[in-house]
């Protein structure tokens, strides 16, 4: 079941350099599953 609105929409890309516009539907319900991974460098400490 399904809490939230669904978003119903046309997508439109136009104007790109290799390939023909895009044109297509789209239906988002607001649930999703997603995986974030991250990194980062640490600065390197001065022996002075």
């Amino acid at each position: 079941m399904n809490f939230q609105n669904t978003i119903e929409g046309e997508y439109q890309f136009g104007n790109l350099l290799i390939s023909p516009p895009t044109r297509g539907d789209y239906r988002l319900s607001g649930n999703y599953v997603g995986l974030l991974f991250s990194a980062s460098l640490a600065k390197r400490k001065s022996k002075w």
